[in-house]
């Protein structure tokens, strides 16, 4: 089993992230040991690491694990540079988030909270959703 030091994740904002998946899994292949569907994750295995890509209604989750640093960045390399060539967006900057073992935890607990729900008593006031 493959000890991995290097975890990160992501959320590109993305139209119709199916079918730019479908393309990615295509072209990614190629650099791949392997790449499985996993219900609805790709799981992408580069030997010294791994990705996992995500289909969300407005875009895509990606997630890598690898061996080091180099490997790390090569895999980053190779699905950015995929997504922008499909997408055909290059303006869309890719920020990634330390992450751990456990695909997507990183991600989950970036998302804005949801408001409070209001008792029809309660009126509604300015705030700043972090």
């Amino acid at each position: 089993m493959e000890v991995y030091k290097c975890f990160a994740e992501s959320y590109v904002s993305a139209k119709n992230s199916h079918a730019i998946l479908d393309q990615m899994c295509e072209q990614v292949a190629q650099f791949c040991r392997s790449v499985v569907d996993v219900g609805s994750d790709w799981l992408f295995d580069f030997g010294e690491g791994k990705a996992i890509v995500r289909p969300v209604s407005d875009g895509l989750l990606l997630w890598i694990a690898a061996r080091d640093l180099i490997v790390f960045h090569g895999i980053r390399a190779i699905l950015e540079g995929k997504f922008h060539m499909i997408s055909r967006t290059s303006h869309t900057r890719v920020e990634w988030h330390p992450s751990s073992a456990v695909p997507f935890n990183t991600i989950q607990s970036l998302k804005s909270p949801s408001p409070p729900l209001l008792r029809p008593s309660q009126s509604v006031t300015k705030q700043s959703w972090p």
